[in-house]
């Protein structure tokens, strides 16, 4: 069931959205007038969301009460990937990058996305105290690095 929630998170404002929605059904648990449980599950969570809760979560306040804050710690604790890329991404490019990374560590992660344009295309990561430049700036510094002075002197008639 952590599992299913898990997988509806595959960015960081979507994590954040979740442990609000979990914290409202928290704070749900011991209301007793209107507005308790089942009128914050359908008015204040998302359909996802609520389906699996509605099916998965105990009946009881104790467990309902540990299953939230289990959820909550597993959603804090998800290792993060700061990704910056050229454009704003399409919700498909981001479930691809999702999958596609999630694959590549073989692990629950979430991705933390930026954008920049000035980094032309490609992308910039960061994980776990890593850091990757696949960017085309940086491909198109580095060439220009190795081959300035060539190109100068090609431009300039100089052999």
């Amino acid at each position: 069931m952590l599992s299913d929630l898990l997988l509806l998170v595959r960015t960081k404002l979507e994590a954040d959205l979740l442990c609000r929605e979990l914290e409202c059904l928290e704070e749900a648990l011991f209301m007793t007038d209107t507005g308790g449980w089942n009128e914050i599950l359908r008015t204040k969570v998302r359909l996802s969301v609520a389906e699996i809760i509605s099916y998965e979560f105990p009946q009881d306040i104790e467990g309902r009460r540990k299953q939230l804050r289990e959820l909550k710690e597993s959603l804090l604790n998800l290792p993060v990937v700061n990704l910056t890329l050229a454009i704003e991404p399409t919700l498909d490019l981001v479930t691809e990058l999702s999958n596609h990374l999630r694959d590549a560590v073989n692990a629950e992660i979430i991705l933390d996305i930026q954008s920049d344009s000035l980094i032309v295309g490609g992308a910039v990561i960061t994980f776990q105290g890593r850091f990757g430049d696949y960017s085309a700036a940086s491909k198109m510094e580095r060439a220009w690095n190795e081959n300035s002075a060539n190109l100068i002197s090609i431009a300039y008639g100089n052999k």
